[in-house]
């Protein structure tokens, strides 16, 4: 019986050494419990693209004025100056760095198209 109970003891340890599955930092924990889309990752809802406003155009023009010679980190500065976090509250520093070159893209075609 003695060799019995060894045994199990040994078992004990093994499982003690097992490490507990942690995910990676940026992975996706899906929960498979519910059959519902919740966890669907193409079904996000902020995912979608939101037509930018006037006060939000407004809003990137003046603040790449105002940070327009810093070189690093512009659209963090915009994204939270006092001035604009208000307006600018639903956009990420990524979004606002494109709409400045969309907005930048236009003013080169219009003055092509019109010459000057």
């Amino acid at each position: 019986m003695s060799s019995k109970s060894s045994k199990s003891s040994d078992s004990v340890e093994f499982i003690a050494d097992v490490k507990p599955y942690l995910p990676k930092k940026n992975s996706i924990i899906v929960d498979l419990t519910t059959d519902s889309h919740e966890n669907d990752v193409t079904n996000n809802h902020e995912d979608k693209k939101r037509k930018w406003s006037d006060e939000e155009t407004r809003a990137v023009k003046d603040g790449y004025k105002k940070y327009k010679s810093t070189r690093t980190l512009k659209w963090v500065k915009i994204k939270n100056d006092v001035e604009f976090s208000n307006t600018l509250i639903n956009r990420t520093p990524g979004q606002i760095k494109d709409k400045v070159r969309t907005l930048k893209k236009r003013t080169l075609r219009k003055k092509k198209k019109y010459g000057y």
